[in-house]
């Protein structure tokens, strides 16, 4: 008996064993995604430190601060969007980000301005997403000192991860951050010398979900059972004709 139970216990393994390999066995068909992506400023916040903020520029250009005739003009975030075309789990490219750090006067800033990201897909089929993230903007008071007087902006980290059907296929937004390397790796702060500006670029992809076929798993796995269940009776029958001898 102990052989029979062995045997039996080795197939309903393999059961196991097989429609596990099944299940993660999945390859998701490369699809083109095409499209263009935009971004635009919106609900700036000044904070109780600013009761006179000046602020200008809700498009794709958004500047804060009053210059004063320091010479270097205000402060300035811009976004400039991307038209892609790339295949679903590879990155891309969503736009640029550029900060310009203005001298200005105090009282006159804005603590924090929002970037509302649009995505619109036209390859395989029409989409439009579109997602909001918070820019936290830090100002030092000047004092002469070239890296003392430097300020930040911090970028998100968090991004929300929408899933969507494209033209039968059940995608997910990745938003992978801010990046000055293709990509690669990803931070949230940028710090900048007055009178200088710097730039990084806004990386996501589009993940595709696996959706393994049920019915077929089912079939593999009673199709096993059947084979278990043949193989027993015939281990039982052999058994008995072992004993008869």
């Amino acid at each position: 008996m102990f052989q029979l139970n062995l045997s039996v216990s080795n197939v309903l393994s393999t059961i196991v064993v097989t429609v596990t390999a099944v299940s993660w066995s999945y390859q998701a068909q490369a699809i083109t995604i095409a499209g263009s992506s935009s971004g635009t400023w919106i609900n700036p916040e000044a904070g109780a430190e600013n009761p006179n903020a000046v602020f200008s520029g809700f498009g794709n250009v958004f500047q804060w601060g009053a210059p004063n005739g320091f010479g270097t003009g205000s402060n300035e975030l811009s976004f400039s969007g991307n038209s892609f075309s790339t295949s679903n789990d590879s990155l891309v490219k969503l736009g640029d980000l550029t900060y310009f750090n203005g001298i200005t006067l105090t009282g006159t800033l804005i603590d924090s301005v929002s970037l509302n990201t649009l995505i619109s897909v036209t390859i395989p089929s029409l989409l439009d997403q579109n997602f909001t993230s918070k820019v936290k903007l830090s100002t030092t008071l000047n004092t002469g000192v070239l890296d003392l007087d430097a300020d930040s902006i911090f970028l998100p980290n968090r991004f929300p991860s929408p899933t969507f059907n494209l033209d039968g296929t059940l995608t997910r937004l990745e938003i992978v951050g801010f990046s000055k390397d293709g990509g690669a790796t990803t931070f949230s702060q940028l710090r900048v010398f007055e009178g200088k500006s710097d730039r990084a670029s806004l990386y996501a992809k589009f993940v595709t979900i696996p959706e393994p076929s049920y019915t077929g798993l089912h079939m593999l796995a009673f199709s096993s059972l059947g084979g278990a269940y043949v193989l027993k009776r015939k281990l039982r029958r052999q058994k008995l004709v072992t004993n008869k001898g």
